[in-house]
């Protein structure tokens, strides 16, 4: 029931806004949620390099190839890909669910 609300919450959510961000703390299910929420999404673990590295080398390009439905791990890793995302976000405010 928790988590059919939660995933509920969280459709409800993607629906009016542009990006959504999960926080929590280690091992707390964040990762299993969201990939099931949006199983048919591409999802990227930035902790394995094969994922890491394009957005090491051009990050932008990296986003406008894999589109608006990705799932991006442990995207702290890559702090400088924040600005970037707001820049992409910005370019379209009123596309939510990204």
């Amino acid at each position: 029931m928790l988590l059919r609300n939660l995933t509920e919450e969280f459709n409800r959510k993607l629906r009016h806004f542009p990006v959504l961000v999960i926080l929590g703390p280690l091992q707390y299910g964040k990762t299993t949620f969201i990939r099931g929420a949006l199983s048919d999404w591409r999802y990227l673990d930035l902790e394995k390099p094969s994922d890491l590295g394009p957005f090491k080398s051009d990050a932008e390009s990296r986003l406008k190839k894999l589109g608006d439905k990705i799932i991006l791990d442990e995207a702290q890793r890559l702090p400088e890909l924040f600005p970037l995302l707001r820049s992409v976000i910005d370019e379209n405010r009123k596309r939510n669910g990204r």
